[in-house]
């Protein structure tokens, strides 16, 4: 995920760089050098890898840095199989999230999606299914209009 500013705020404490640190500082005091600091991170899609590349000198220990980046919020995806033809499994209709990173020109993945990507057909996940916000018509054979995002990965 995108770092915010307490994040920034925290990690300068540990910079032993004084230029890592009044960098990391400016991010938080919002002053005109740390605004155009912090957009360039976030329109490069940066993470926290990203920023400790950025600044090197800046290393917390890792009990601090657990409580610095915040846990995964869940996702959810569409199921896309109904129970009558596949009673013990759920198939999931999922766009992966991927873009190029303007500055290095990097290919990234989203976290989720990423993870799902690499696990090999017949993996099994974790999941909890929730009940759907979508009414069907009581009678079958009465229309539904259905409309989805999609748009072409440049991973295949």
């Amino acid at each position: 995920g995108k770092p915010n500013r307490k994040f920034f705020e925290t990690l300068s404490f540990f910079a032993k760089d004084e230029a890592d640190k009044k960098a990391l500082q400016s991010i938080v005091e919002n002053n005109a050098e740390g605004s155009a600091l912090y957009r360039d991170l976030t329109h490069d899609f940066a993470h926290h890898a990203d920023v400790f590349k950025k600044f090197k000198s800046a290393r917390p220990p890792i009990e601090q840095l657990l409580n610095m980046i915040p846990v995964l919020k869940p996702r959810s995806y569409s199921i896309a199989s109904s129970p009558l033809m596949h009673p013990d499994k759920i198939q999931l209709c999922v766009v992966l999230v991927d873009w190029t990173v303007e500055s290095t020109q990097e290919l990234r993945l989203g976290e989720a999606t990423g993870y799902m990507r690499q696990q090999k057909p017949g993996a099994t996940m974790m999941c909890a299914v929730r009940q759907s916000a979508i009414v069907l018509p009581k009678e079958a054979t009465k229309p539904v209009i259905m409309a989805g995002m999609y748009r072409l990965s440049t991973m295949a």
